[in-house]
């Protein structure tokens, strides 16, 4: 078995050299074609270029915040391949540059010219952005490329659609920045206007208060000492308080003084010890002295001589007192009635504590009153000093929100100063330049592949004709069969008249294959170096076979 592949590779050798011409001739119009090919095949030129983003923000005064805003060309970096492969984009510049797209000016409607924008230049157009450290305020890297049969078109191309880009992007952060000036204008205007109104508001309330705006450090509490009403209403109560204190106390004393004027009597009266002839004294002294003899002669008889001695002794007494009884008495004759001097003092003292508790009494109600009053106009007081407060904390917030709107429009139009005069925020650090070299397709790579498939179709039409017939092309193969040793071996007997026509074959496929391979490469060079020189027939025809191929 080892013996018999040796063998069979000397027979397949044998018969490639016996038909090998079989091999040469498709070899060579196959490498002819293939490099033909490789000529006249439209070549694709690709043509690239870089822009370098910074970090610059598009609000100066953003540098400073934990979010800055992104100048727009940055923002929109991450999106850059729908920015510039885009078909609005692409269509204006072809269509202000026709004379770089001559099939473009030639398409009868609006489809073949979307076709061809989409389908010649769009599908060979890309932008890849490189985010290097972009949350870190790294550069960004926008790679943009374009593969095009012109390189000087292709370079326009990417020139013209970067600009364009570029351009949209500046005016993008230009016009936001002009609008955003103009909002914030807008907004000084109306919140001026608010704050005007607050502060006539407010001067108002101090007008009414008698406030002086302009004091510094104003205190506009209950507790100013400069407020007047709070200060005579705090005053007037005390002033009450002491006024009904000291009323108090008044009529407290009104009413012992009354009651001392009542047990006080208004005359005194003075008993007098009346002299001895006095008709009282002599009346009570016969009156003694009848009840003692009357009681000496109450148990005798009347015969007996005391008794009788007695008896005109006692009725001369009756007499005289009954005489005495008769007599009218005097007034004065037992009781002096003089004016009681502390009963005039006690009076005066009351009538004095009665105008005292009157006086008081008046002055506690004019006092009441003024209290009433003065609490009436302090509530209205409290009122607008409530009304004052909210007003100035009203105004305070209006001009911080003044002021903070106004350093936002003084950052944008800072920024619009500084936008117009400053750096753009990207620079191209790689242009577009026409390539002399074409990126595909590679014309040695066709034409290497165009020899090996020549070569691989020559030797498989060689092998099919060789081993397609039933036939045993060798001793090795009939003693394999037969099973018994070859002994010799006669070679294929071929005539004279045989081998001139075999010559003749081998003749005219070599002169048939030269003319196909000299025409081809003829017209190749020709077209290469000279292509006016051809027929206009040809011409058309290869600019028709270029087309197909684009």
């Amino acid at each position: 078995m080892a013996a018999a592949v040796p063998n069979q590779l000397l027979d397949l050798l044998r018969a490639l050299k016996r038909r090998r011409y079989q091999v040469i001739v498709p070899a060579i119009l196959v490498a002819t074609f293939g490099i033909a090919f490789a000529v006249i095949v439209p070549k694709r030129y690709r043509v690239s270029m870089r822009i370098d983003i910074g970090d610059r923000t598009r609000v100066e005064s953003d540098a400073r915040l934990k979010n800055p805003q992104e100048v727009a060309v940055r923002r929109e970096a991450a999106s850059a391949h729908e920015h510039i492969v885009n078909y609005t984009r692409v269509k204006d510049f072809v269509e202000s540059n026709l004379s770089l797209w001559p099939d473009y000016a030639q398409a009868n409607n609006d489809g073949e010219r979307y076709n061809f924008i989409s389908k010649r230049i769009l599908k060979d157009l890309s932008a890849q952005p490189t985010l290097r450290d972009a949350k870190g305020g790294g550069t960004i890297f926008i790679e943009i490329s374009y593969s095009d049969e012109d390189p000087t078109r292709a370079a326009k191309l990417l020139d013209g659609i970067s600009a364009a880009w570029l351009k949209e992007m500046f005016e993008s952060d230009r016009t936001t920045l002009l609008d955003e000036r103009a909002e914030f204008q807008d907004m000084i205007g109306t919140q001026q206007a608010e704050l005007t109104e607050s502060e006539d508001r407010l001067y108002a309330v101090y007008e009414r208060l008698g406030i002086d705006p302009s004091s510094s450090g104003l205190e506009t509490r209950r507790d100013d000492p400069r407020d007047w009403a709070f200060k005579q209403l705090d005053k007037a109560k005390t002033e009450l308080a002491d006024v009904e204190f000291t009323l108090e106390l008044a009529q407290f004393e009104q009413l012992q003084a009354e009651q001392l004027l009542r047990e006080t009597p208004a005359v005194l009266r003075t008993e007098v010890t009346p002299e001895a002839d006095d008709p009282d004294v002599v009346l009570a002294q016969h009156k003694k002295e009848l009840v003692a003899l009357e009681e000496e002669i109450e148990n005798l008889r009347p015969s007996n001589s005391t008794y009788k001695r007695l008896k005109p002794k006692i009725d001369a007494l009756r007499q005289e007192i009954a005489e005495l009884a008769s007599q009218e008495p005097e007034v004065d004759s037992r009781w002096v009635e003089e004016p009681n001097e502390r009963y005039d003092e006690y009076d005066l003292a009351l009538r004095s504590k009665r105008d005292e508790v009157g006086r008081l009494g008046k002055k506690r109600d004019e006092l009441a009153q003024v209290v009433a009053n003065l609490e009436l106009e302090t509530k209205a007081r409290s009122a607008q000093y409530k009304e004052l407060d909210e007003l100035e904390n009203e105004v305070t917030l209006a001009r911080e929100l003044v002021n903070r709107t106004r350093r936002e429009w003084q950052d944008r139009d800072t920024s619009l100063q500084l936008l117009d005069r400053s750096q753009q925020a990207w620079i191209i650090s790689k242009p577009p330049l026409p390539s002399a070299a074409s990126t595909q397709p590679n014309p040695w790579l066709l034409a290497t592949v165009s020899v090996v498939l020549g070569l691989a179709l020559g030797l498989g039409l060689a092998v099919l004709t060789e081993f397609a017939r039933s036939c045993y092309r060798s001793t090795t193969d009939l003693a394999s069969v037969m099973g018994v040793p070859v002994l010799g071996a006669i070679e294929t007997i071929v005539t004279r008249k045989e081998r001139r026509r075999l010559q003749l074959a081998h003749a005219t496929a070599g002169l048939s294959t030269a003319v196909i391979v000299g025409t081809i490469g003829w017209l190749t060079w020709l077209w290469y170096s000279a292509p006016e020189r051809l027929p206009l027939e040809v011409q058309d025809a290869i600019e028709r076979l270029r087309s197909a191929l684009k």
